[in-house]
């Protein structure tokens, strides 16, 4: 059932970093890593006094340390650039059991779902599956969501994504 929320961020103090981002998913499972949430801190810690905002904010997660830094502290279009690392491609890293070549990323792999679903995965410090459709607006993103998300092929369950490729520059998704 849940809290009622995406999740429950926490800012701790850390001992190699400015602070601790510990998370907790909407079911009680910690989040190795959140994109959005890390964003959400930086402007907490900032508008808190914790930080001064000047360089780099350097954050311990679970999945290691990360930056991100203060673009533009105007309230009204506040934005933070996070440095999330080149993603990890391996199927261990994600972690996914999709059958894939050895040494090889787990890329247009058959999700076993109704419909079935075609996948590719990877690691931003939490695991991604990316399924790229010709029309997000038709996709049912509540339903095919969590059926991706809790599919036994990602043990540690998995941010599912509906990907839209509109041009050489230009993705529409759903998460």
């Amino acid at each position: 059932q849940g809290i009622g929320g995406d999740g429950l961020l926490f800012v701790l103090p850390a001992a190699d970093a400015h602070v601790t981002m510990h998370l907790y998913n909407s079911d009680g499972t910690v989040a190795r890593m959140c994109g959005n949430g890390i964003r959400c801190l930086t402007r907490f810690v900032y508008e808190q006094g914790i930080w001064d905002g000047a360089g780099e904010l350097v954050v311990r997660t679970a999945s290691g340390l990360r930056t991100t830094e203060i673009v533009d502290p105007n309230p009204a279009n506040f934005l933070v650039r996070v440095n999330l690392r080149p993603p990890l491609l391996d199927a261990a890293a994600v972690p996914t059991t999709l059958p894939h070549a050895p040494g090889e990323p787990v890329m247009d792999a058959l999700l076993d779902t109704e419909p079935p679903l075609r996948v590719t995965c990877l690691s931003l410090g939490n695991p991604h599956a990316v399924v790229f459709v010709d029309d997000l607006d038709a996709v049912d993103v509540a339903r095919l969501g969590p059926l991706v998300e809790t599919h036994p092929a990602f043990p540690d369950r998995t941010n599912a994504h509906f990907v839209q490729v509109l041009d050489h520059q230009t993705l529409r998704m759903r998460t």
